[in-house]
């Protein structure tokens, strides 16, 4: 069984409606019948999932009014992955320019879910900024980071009943080594171990100190620096970056400095990100412009798996003609076969409408 690890980072700075909530309204969990249209081939196929009820249409019906300088537009979305379906969180602002949150998640009928978290309430007393970033891992134990109030980026344990307990890693803060350094990423690296990124308050994908912390005995286990904080773990604690000669896949130890291996994958591009990189415990996975790539973690080249040619997307719009990548804004490598997928494809070029797509073998 493949060995997944939930990820969400929602970019405040992409929230791009504002609403108010009116006076008295109960906020319902929200469950949307779909249909689903299949297409098969000789070696796969794949589900067209409609896409869940429309952002106006369930402020609409749960009587939440948008300011009036506000048009109706589709709310910022982060992706999750690492469960047998697609889940997303979106946030938006109230009238008071608070931050409020929704989670869709498809479930096993194949129908939408749209329900308030039940952890939207606590957040807005400890960090009214919001969430930076939101982690579930393979047990489904839930963490985020938030803005301090003194500048600082706290993390925090999300129970199941939505209650938010510090992680205390003033420890690490204590370290000589990260002078003028702050948190700028976390990860996850197993189910008892949180890779913790410190680089300067104003550089960009720059050398980071590293930290695998034990988020329950609040300890750090290991320390090392890693090439860039535009990376993603293995289970091992291993990461994984793009070659600036667009050729290869780099795989480091927080130890080294040199890679350990590097993997051939023609796919790269100079639009490639980190995003269209998948790792698990053995095997890997990469989305391009010719399409999903896979393989070994040990394999000196990854091929090819499914062709462009085999996906599902918008081939008639000219942007995702010449860059067909910029069509899959997110995707998601579940529990399954090599082949078994879900990826988010754009409508048009205007970012306004979403699909998802389910790959599988047949």
């Amino acid at each position: 069984m493949i060995k997944m690890i939930k990820k969400l980072i929602i970019f405040l700075s992409l929230v791009i409606c504002c609403t108010g909530c009116g006076s008295g309204v109960t906020h319902e969990a929200t469950e949307l019948q779909t249909k689903v249209i299949t297409h098969r081939e000789k070696d796969i196929s794949y589900d067209i999932i409609p896409p869940p009820e429309k952002f106006s249409e369930y402020i609409k019906r749960n009587k939440i009014k948008l300011k009036e300088e506000y048009s109706e537009l589709p709310p910022a979305f982060g992706e999750v992955g690492g469960r047998d379906y697609p889940s997303l969180i979106c946030c938006f602002l109230d009238v008071n320019d608070k931050i409020n949150y929704l989670e869709y998640e498809l479930t096993q009928e194949m129908e939408w879910k749209i329900s308030i978290p039940n952890w939207s309430t606590e957040i807005k007393k400890i960090a009214p900024t919001g969430l930076i970033s939101y982690q579930v891992d393979q047990l489904g134990r839930k963490y985020c980071s938030v803005l301090g109030d003194e500048g600082d980026v706290l993390i925090y344990s999300i129970s199941d009943e939505g209650e938010f307990r510090n992680i205390d890693i003033k420890e690490i803060d204590s370290l000589a080594i990260n002078d003028n350094k702050i948190l700028v990423n976390f990860d996850i690296i197993n189910d008892s171990i949180l890779a913790l990124l410190y680089g300067e308050k104003d550089s960009e994908d720059e050398k980071c100190n590293i930290f695998f912390f034990n988020p329950f005995t609040e300890e750090c286990t290991k320390m090392g620096t890693t090439i860039s904080s535009n990376i993603i773990f293995d289970e091992k604690g291993n990461y994984y970056s793009l070659s600036n000669s667009q050729q290869y896949i780099q795989c480091f130890s927080i130890d080294d400095t040199m890679p350990q291996r590097v993997i051939k994958c023609n796919g790269i591009s100079g639009i490639s990100a980190m995003s269209d990189l998948i790792v698990d415990s053995e095997n890997g996975y990469f989305i391009s412009n010719h399409g999903i790539y896979s393989g070994k973690i040990t394999d000196k080249e990854w091929n090819v798996m499914l062709p462009i040619s085999k996906m599902y997307y918008n081939k008639k719009d000219s942007v995702f003609k010449d860059d067909p990548i910029v069509a899959f804004p997110g995707w998601l490598k579940v529990n399954g076969d090599d082949l078994d997928f879900y990826v988010q494809t754009y409508k048009t070029n205007d970012g306004n409408e979403t699909e998802w797509i389910h790959y599988y073998e047949n």
